[in-house]
This record gives structure tokens, sequence and C-alpha cells, in this order.
């Protein structure tokens, strides 16, 4: 049977209440790509394992359910003189689900004859603590890779631009190293604490505005380690409740009010750049953004810049880029700029509920 084309794999999945694609699409795009790249997927195995590349075919597959009734994430299965059947356990935000990875080691030992292996694929950021016998590869790893192999000799043109293409996304998604410094990259680290200082005060000017704008005190925000008084750098936010201006507001659900700055990386369509952020915030994944009766709601916000994100809650959230605000002359101005485009994404939140819960 011919594998599945790349973007069957890749559109089968969309976001839902229950369910950020972003894991499961950077899954069905990594296999796609060991599919269509002759000699990749036997390659990179043998360094994961430290091994020489094995001879045989590459058969992949993508959420293989196991004896146990769990599903893997991709299964890697090399045939030939030296047969050979990985398992891989993908992670990109999500965290390890109690023994999983036990429950992996256990059922792989009833699927094959042959030697078998379980592989942890994540971030060097995030990378969880893997029991024994699992071998711990960091996607970092993969991208350096990826650029290796489309280099070797012998790899064709259009290998090697898919192999880059993927190493691509690997850097969109935040999952690569940059392959060296780059002027941007060194003006950004010498500009680095001047630019912190200057956001940190900003965001302190802007957190006055809206405060002194809003009735309600604010119900949580990010302080400093070991201090009450609010830390207003990278990664800042502040919440506020989230009340409408009509008759009943009941269907928002669990939602509040939430301004900061932090990655883009959420968005579909992020440059990979620190940016602020306003809008609602929902505490659960059943909330009016899914509820189908609302998708007219939704879009009218659409149209007004909010997006549909997830960040570990699920958000509705418009983005400002810091040189949005250039056009104001000073520090004030561009603070108060900043401040006005976050009361305005807040009332238009509370003055646009949501038809139905």
């Amino acid at each position: 049977m011919p594998a599945p084309s790349l973007f069957r794999r890749v559109g089968k999945y969309v976001s839902s209440h229950a369910l950020d694609p972003s894991e499961n699409r950077l899954i069905e795009c990594f296999a796609s790509v060991l599919e269509r790249v002759e000699g990749l997927g036997a390659w990179l195995v043998a360094g994961w394992l430290g091994e020489e590349p094995r001879d045989g075919e590459l058969q992949v597959r993508t959420q293989r359910s196991t004896i146990s009734g769990k599903f893997v994430d991709l299964e890697l299965r090399l045939s030939g003189e030296r047969p050979l059947l990985v398992w891989v356990e993908v992670k990109h935000g999500a965290e390890l689900h109690g023994k999983q990875l036990e429950s992996y080691a256990a059922d792989i030992l009833v699927e094959t004859l042959h030697e078998s292996r379980l592989v942890l694929l994540a971030p060097r950021q995030s990378m969880p603590l893997a029991p024994d016998g699992v071998v711990s590869v960091e996607w970092q790893e993969v991208g350096r890779k990826l650029r290796a192999f489309a280099r070797r000799d012998g790899v064709s043109e259009k290998d090697s631009w898919l192999v880059e293409e993927f190493n691509s996304y690997l850097k969109e998604e935040g999952l690569a190293d940059e392959d060296a410094l780059s002027p941007a990259t060194v003006f950004a680290l010498s500009a680095w604490p001047a630019a912190e200082r200057t956001l940190a005060r900003m965001n302190e000017i802007a957190d006055g505005y809206v405060r002194a704008r809003l009735e309600d005190p604010p119900k949580g925000l990010l302080k400093r380690s070991g201090s009450q008084q609010p830390n207003y750098g990278v990664g800042w936010w502040i919440n506020f409740p989230l009340a409408s201006t009509g008759d009943d507001t009941s269907t928002w659900g669990k939602a509040w009010l939430e301004w900061g700055f932090r990655p883009d990386t959420p968005r579909e369509d992020g440059r990979d750049a620190q940016a602020f952020y306003a809008g609602a915030t929902f505490a659960t994944k059943k909330n009016p953004m899914f509820t189908t009766r609302n998708q007219a709601w939704l879009g009218e916000l659409n149209d007004q810049g909010f997006e549909r994100v997830q960040d570990w809650y699920w958000r509705l959230w418009r983005y400002r880029y810091p040189e949005e605000l250039m056009g104001a002359p000073t520090l004030e101005a561009q603070a108060k700029l900043l401040a006005y485009w976050i009361l305005e994404s807040f009332a238009t939140m509370t003055g646009s509920p949501p038809p139905f819960a």
C-alpha cells in the first residue's frame, strides 16, 4: 500500500476543544519526510543508537496501537538482515503521562521477535526524565543531523530540498538551533540588557494606565521570585475578571481577561519573536470558542485580529509587536499606546460575549 500523501497526513489534524494539533502535525510531517527521503530514517536511527545504518526497507506508521490499548506516536520498522523495530514517543509542548514510557517498553517486547528500541524525542528545553533503556533524543539534534544529511554526496536535489524544508519547519516551531550567529542575533544580544530594562519599564507604565481604567483589581499577575512585586520583564502577564456589559455573562464559562509579553510561537503564523498579547483566556478545554453556534461570533472577532491559540490554556488573543509602538516619540507615549490597545482589546471582549455557552 502506498504511503499517504504529505497533505493527507498533516491535514487530518484540526484544532478542537480537546486537541492542540501542533504535536500531531509535527509527527505527521516528520513521518512524511522519513517515508520520502531514501536512507534518512535508517541514518537517523543509526545515529540515535550509536551504530552503522542498517540495510533494508523502512516502514513508517503513526499513532500505532499497542497491545495494552495505548498509541505510540511513531513506529519505524527496518527490515533486512538485522531487522529493527523502533517506537518513538514525540513531545512538543505536552508532558509525559504517568508510566507512559514504561508501558511502551513492556508492550514493544511482544511486538517482534527481533531487536527493538524505544526512543523519546523532545525539545532540549523540556526534555523529560526517561527511564532506563529509553534513548533520549533532542529535536535540536535531529535538526543538526538533517542539515548534515542534506549535504551528503548522493542525496538528490529533491530529497535535499525536502529535508531542508522540514528543518526550516523545526526552526519555526522553536525546535532547531540556528546555523550560526547572524548580524540580527548579534545585534539582539548586544542590545538585550537595555531592551529588557526598557520592556520592564514600558510594561510597568502600561500596567498603571490599564489598572487605573478598569473597575476590578487584577485576579493574578507574574511576581518576582520570592517577592510580592510584579515582574514586568519577558514572560509578564496579568489577568482581570471577564465581565460583560450585557445582562448575561454565563456564556463565557471559566474565562478571564489577560495581557502580557511572551514568545509568539502559539500563533499559526508566528515570527519566532517576542510580542505583546491581549484578550481572553479560558480555564477549560470546553469553552465557547468550540461551540458550533458561536462560529459567526468567533469569525467577527477574527476579523478584529483575535486568534484562537493554545498556550497551556486555550486563548482568544490578538498580538502586537514592539516595533508597532515605535511611532510614538517617547517611552511614556509608547506605553500609553500599548495600554490603549490593551483596553480596546478588553472592551471588545467584554462588549461581545459569545451568544452560546
